[in-house]
């Protein structure tokens, strides 16, 4: 007879095993299970030529729909040309799909576009703009601790007196999707060089101590950025100054690390199964924040949850972002977990995969999240 002990030891390696299936398959079996991420989040998760739910997130009417080989498009069963027993798909574009309201979305590196530049921020003053940029270069991309990069910016004109760099920082958007302007303190981080004799070009040296810094000008707390846009303009001794241009904005990488949030005590996992108000999480800039939900159907867990397991996922402040496991990041491990829940097998209960707090694991909401997060 099989002791208990052995029992239970038998039971957590099954379940490696099933963790283990599903991310040999995620890797290595892409014509079982492809996953698919398109422009304005158009999104496919089928079988190749099964029916899924969620093809076509995003795209008008979409709701059954069919993966075509490898096709990058959202192909959508409409009733009114399909009949019973075979598929007609009517397969719209990445343009076509609409950008969702719901659930979130964060914020990408915009694509250049000089005549209605996404992104886009205001032009300093001196109206109308004047068409000053040449170029400008960044020494490197990313920055890391100890390292300093060059801003080259060079001007179509040779007597200009003022060179400004603003910085907006990618993860912080305002309500219409711009990024919004870093402040390390109560002022927007600007880098402003004024010549005594005029020229065309300006250097300046960017220390990563310089913005090694929590970001002020956020909603709930105060991360250091990680993903920057540096936006250059020109102004000449007459005042007249430069109007936005793709050829003179930057997209740089911090490699910043931020210090854990200190765990508020009163943020605990109410009787009502509901996160305390108190209870900090880290949005997308894009939803209204709501009370979130700290119970879960408890046989995909190990072992029952208990009330410290519980309150642990009120205090995982970047679980709304995809944060499974609690350890402040967002990556492939996490996306992990969720696939294991999906596919059957069982989870610590530290890991809590209910992304937007519903109190259910579903392949919408919740896929949606940890997608947005780590594609």
């Amino acid at each position: 007879m099989r002791k208990k002990g052995q029992s239970l030891k038998l039971k957590g390696q099954i379940n490696r095993i099933f963790i283990y299936l599903a991310l040999f398959t995620f890797f290595f079996f892409g014509s079982f299970f492809t996953l698919q991420v398109y422009a304005d989040a158009c999104m496919t998760e089928c079988n190749a030529d099964a029916t899924s739910h969620r093809c076509g997130y995003g795209c008008p009417q979409a709701y059954n729909c069919k993966c075509i080989g490898n096709s990058n498009a959202c192909c959508t069963q409409y009733p009114s040309t399909c009949g019973k027993g075979h598929w007609e798909c009517s397969c719209e574009d990445d343009a076509s799909c609409l950008p969702p309201t719901n659930p979130p979305n964060p914020p990408n590196p915009p694509p250049p576009n000089p005549t209605n530049p996404p992104n886009n921020t205001p032009t300093p003053t001196g109206a109308p703009g004047q068409a000053y940029c040449q170029s400008f270069t960044l020494s490197k991309t990313s920055l890391s601790s100890g390292e300093t990069l060059d801003m080259v910016a060079t001007a179509s004109n040779s007597d200009i007196k003022t060179f400004t760099f603003k910085f907006f920082n990618l993860d912080n958007l305002d309500s219409a999707k711009n990024p919004k302007p870093i402040k390390f303190d109560t002022s927007e981080f600007v880098i402003t060089k004024t010549l005594g004799v005029t020229s065309n070009t300006q250097t300046v040296t960017v220390n990563f101590s310089d913005i090694d810094k929590p970001d002020l000008n956020w909603t709930y707390y105060a991360p250091k950025p990680k993903n920057i846009k540096i936006d250059v303009y020109f102004a000449k001794a007459d005042g007249k100054s430069s109007n936005y241009d793709a050829n003179c904005s930057k997209n740089l990488s911090s490699k910043a690390v931020d210090a854990t949030p200190t765990p508020n005590p009163n943020c605990l996992c109410k009787t009502d199964s509901k996160c305390d108000n108190s209870c900090f999480f880290d949005w997308f800039p894009t939803v209204t924040p709501y009370q979130m939900k700290c119970s879960l159907e408890p046989g995909i867990f190990q072992t029952a949850p208990s009330a410290d397991n519980k309150t642990s996922w009120c205090r995982a402040y970047k679980r709304v972002r995809g944060d499974a496991n609690a350890d402040g990041t967002v990556n492939l491990l996490d996306y992990f977990y969720y696939a294991a829940v999906r596919y059957g097998a069982k989870v610590p209960p530290t890991v809590n995969v209910d992304f937007n707090g519903d109190g259910i694991v579903d392949s919408s909401n919740d896929r949606s999240i940890i997608i947005n997060s780590v594609k």
